[in-house]
């Protein structure tokens, strides 16, 4: 596995447009985060991308792997900073 460990900004991207609802939809709002640069911007979707792969993937066997637990909450958190909902992403 290769994580890319980018710094995710601290807050969110600054966009007018509505909250994404859909993986798709969610591509199109980063891009458009004037608060966030390049680099920013990549770090989110690199966030985003590697917890659906190690997280959601996973999401039926988390229950015994309380340190895999631990870290998803992690994840999750920082994702809630930047205003994205991680249950849409378990869609």
């Amino acid at each position: 596995m290769n994580i890319d460990l980018l710094a995710i900004p601290s807050g969110s991207g600054g966009q007018q447009s509505p909250l994404p609802s859909t993986a798709g939809e969610l591509a199109s709002w980063v891009e458009v985060a004037p608060r966030w640069s390049e680099t920013e911007k990549d770090a989110v979707r690199n966030l985003v991308f590697n917890y659906v792969n190690i997280f959601v993937s996973r999401e039926y066997s988390l229950n015994n792997l309380p340190d895999l637990q631990k870290a998803a909450r992690n994840w999750e958190e920082a994702l809630h900073r930047l205003n994205i909902d991680p249950d849409m992403l378990k869609a």
